[in-house]
């Protein structure tokens, strides 16, 4: 008995639904196939028309676990899933780029930023009431899991009073 390949068959699967959704499918195919194969092309399309409004209407991601909306969103976007859409992707990634920071990115944001508060001679900033001071000091505590002793040694160059007691 020969066996199946699954993934050429979920690959020509997908390549149908993507087929039939630009109109490019063969009539053939199209008529030999359920209804129900077709309303989830056409639930995606939904979805992503919605992710696409939200984005231009400047909303704030919606989050993977709690919003519909955001778990078809990671499926979209992340490539390692099944239902992953390349020129969506790119095409939200435009549209909302804010949506797609991660948390490194940030993190050498607020680097950057305290980097030329240091060098312009501004006051260290307040950890209790700044949240660039609660970064400074997460990013220079030799014991916490944000350490970074390089910004550390450059940021003491810079501003050696910031750390006097």
């Amino acid at each position: 008995m020969k066996q199946l390949d699954v993934n050429k068959i979920l690959d020509a699967v997908k390549k149908a639904r993507y087929q039939y959704a630009n109109g490019t499918l063969n009539q053939d195919i199209q008529n030999s196939t359920t209804p129900e194969f077709w309303s989830q092309t056409r639930n995606s399309t939904l979805k992503k028309q919605q992710i696409i409004q939200l984005a231009k209407s400047n909303h704030p991601r919606p989050h993977s676990r709690k919003h519909p909306l955001g778990f078809a969103l990671n499926n979209y976007t992340d490539p390692r899933k099944s239902t992953y859409d390349p020129k969506f992707t790119k095409q939200i990634k435009s549209l909302a780029p804010h949506w797609f920071i991660t948390r490194s990115g940030i993190a050498s944001g607020n680097k950057q930023q305290l980097l030329l508060m240091a060098k312009n001679k501004q006051p260290r900033p307040n950890s209790k009431t700044n949240t660039l001071g609660r970064a400074l000091v997460n990013y220079t505590n030799n014991t916490g899991r944000c350490y970074d002793p390089i910004f550390t040694n450059k940021i003491k160059k810079v501003a050696p009073h910031w750390f006097k007691k």
